[in-house]
Protein backbone atom coordinates (compact mmCIF):
# COMPACT_ATOMS: atom_id res chain seq x y z
CA UNK A 1 0.00 0.00 0.00
CA UNK A 2 2.82 2.40 0.85
CA UNK A 3 4.43 1.70 -2.54
CA UNK A 4 1.20 2.67 -4.35
CA UNK A 5 0.93 5.88 -2.35
CA UNK A 6 4.56 6.76 -3.07
CA UNK A 7 4.09 6.02 -6.79
CA UNK A 8 1.00 8.24 -6.89
CA UNK A 9 2.85 11.09 -5.21
CA UNK A 10 5.82 10.78 -7.58
CA UNK A 11 3.48 10.82 -10.59
CA UNK A 12 2.26 14.25 -9.46
CA UNK A 13 5.68 15.86 -9.77
CA UNK A 14 5.97 19.62 -9.70
CA UNK A 15 6.22 21.15 -13.21
CA UNK A 16 9.38 22.96 -14.18
CA UNK A 17 9.33 26.73 -14.62
CA UNK A 18 9.40 26.23 -18.41
CA UNK A 19 6.43 23.83 -18.30
CA UNK A 20 4.50 26.23 -16.07
CA UNK A 21 5.21 29.15 -18.42
CA UNK A 22 4.02 27.11 -21.42
CA UNK A 23 0.80 26.23 -19.59
CA UNK A 24 0.16 29.88 -18.66
CA UNK A 25 0.75 30.91 -22.30
CA UNK A 26 -1.59 28.17 -23.55
CA UNK A 27 -4.35 29.23 -21.19
CA UNK A 28 -3.85 32.90 -22.11
CA UNK A 29 -4.11 32.17 -25.83
CA UNK A 30 -7.22 29.99 -25.55
CA UNK A 31 -10.37 31.52 -27.05
CA UNK A 32 -12.94 32.85 -24.61
CA UNK A 33 -16.36 31.26 -24.77
CA UNK A 34 -19.28 33.62 -25.04
CA UNK A 35 -21.65 33.10 -22.16
CA UNK A 36 -25.07 34.66 -22.19
CA UNK A 37 -27.31 34.67 -19.12
CA UNK A 38 -30.89 33.57 -19.65
CA UNK A 39 -32.85 34.22 -16.45
CA UNK A 40 -35.74 31.85 -15.82
CA UNK A 41 -38.64 32.74 -13.55
CA UNK A 42 -39.55 29.39 -12.02
CA UNK A 43 -43.25 28.72 -11.54
CA UNK A 44 -43.29 27.56 -7.92
CA UNK A 45 -45.42 24.49 -7.12
CA UNK A 46 -46.67 26.13 -3.91
CA UNK A 47 -46.49 29.50 -2.15
CA UNK A 48 -43.76 28.34 0.27
CA UNK A 49 -41.48 26.91 -2.46
CA UNK A 50 -38.68 29.28 -3.43
CA UNK A 51 -35.18 29.30 -4.86
CA UNK A 52 -33.50 30.22 -1.56
CA UNK A 53 -32.38 26.63 -0.99
CA UNK A 54 -30.91 25.79 -4.41
CA UNK A 55 -27.39 24.42 -3.99
CA UNK A 56 -26.53 23.60 -7.61
CA UNK A 57 -27.74 24.04 -11.21
CA UNK A 58 -26.91 22.18 -14.43
CA UNK A 59 -28.12 22.46 -18.04
CA UNK A 60 -29.08 19.25 -19.78
CA UNK A 61 -28.76 18.29 -23.45
CA UNK A 62 -32.55 17.99 -23.52
CA UNK A 63 -32.91 21.77 -23.04
CA UNK A 64 -34.01 21.46 -19.42
CA UNK A 65 -32.32 23.09 -16.45
CA UNK A 66 -31.82 20.77 -13.50
CA UNK A 67 -31.83 22.21 -9.99
CA UNK A 68 -30.76 20.60 -6.75
CA UNK A 69 -32.23 22.20 -3.67
CA UNK A 70 -32.30 21.61 0.07
CA UNK A 71 -35.88 22.34 1.08
CA UNK A 72 -36.72 19.00 2.73
CA UNK A 73 -40.48 19.31 2.16
CA UNK A 74 -40.04 18.94 -1.63
CA UNK A 75 -38.20 16.74 -4.12
CA UNK A 76 -34.58 17.90 -4.22
CA UNK A 77 -34.04 17.26 -7.96
CA UNK A 78 -36.15 19.53 -10.15
CA UNK A 79 -36.17 19.75 -13.97
CA UNK A 80 -37.39 23.10 -15.33
CA UNK A 81 -38.08 24.08 -18.96
CA UNK A 82 -37.14 27.39 -20.58
CA UNK A 83 -40.50 28.87 -19.60
CA UNK A 84 -39.88 28.16 -15.91
CA UNK A 85 -42.36 25.26 -15.71
CA UNK A 86 -41.37 22.34 -13.52
CA UNK A 87 -41.39 19.34 -15.86
CA UNK A 88 -40.57 16.69 -13.26
CA UNK A 89 -38.95 16.25 -9.87
CA UNK A 90 -37.72 13.39 -7.73
CA UNK A 91 -35.47 12.29 -4.88
CA UNK A 92 -37.35 13.13 -1.70
CA UNK A 93 -35.89 11.14 1.19
CA UNK A 94 -32.66 10.19 -0.64
CA UNK A 95 -30.47 13.01 0.67
CA UNK A 96 -29.24 14.38 3.96
CA UNK A 97 -27.62 17.47 2.38
CA UNK A 98 -28.08 17.80 -1.42
CA UNK A 99 -24.93 19.50 -2.67
CA UNK A 100 -24.16 19.32 -6.39
CA UNK A 101 -25.70 18.27 -9.70
CA UNK A 102 -24.16 17.57 -13.11
CA UNK A 103 -25.43 16.18 -16.40
CA UNK A 104 -23.21 13.87 -18.45
CA UNK A 105 -23.12 13.82 -22.30
CA UNK A 106 -25.67 10.99 -22.37
CA UNK A 107 -28.11 13.06 -20.31
CA UNK A 108 -27.72 11.13 -17.06
CA UNK A 109 -28.21 13.23 -13.94
CA UNK A 110 -25.49 12.90 -11.28
CA UNK A 111 -25.98 14.32 -7.80
CA UNK A 112 -23.79 14.56 -4.72
CA UNK A 113 -25.05 14.34 -1.16
CA UNK A 114 -22.39 15.99 0.99
CA UNK A 115 -24.10 14.85 4.17
CA UNK A 116 -23.67 11.15 3.39
CA UNK A 117 -20.78 11.38 0.87
CA UNK A 118 -22.93 9.55 -1.70
CA UNK A 119 -23.04 10.12 -5.45
CA UNK A 120 -26.31 9.15 -7.16
CA UNK A 121 -26.85 8.59 -10.88
CA UNK A 122 -30.30 8.97 -12.46
CA UNK A 123 -31.77 8.90 -15.92
CA UNK A 124 -33.34 12.16 -17.15
CA UNK A 125 -36.65 10.80 -15.93
CA UNK A 126 -35.32 10.25 -12.40
CA UNK A 127 -34.90 6.46 -12.50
Amino acid sequence: MRFLLAAALLAQSKPTADEAAKLVALIGSSPRLAITAHPIAIQAPSPDWNTDYISSVAAGPDGLVYLLHRKAKYDPVVAVDSQGRIVRSWGKGLYTNPHSIRIDPQGNVWTVDSGSSVILKFTREGQ
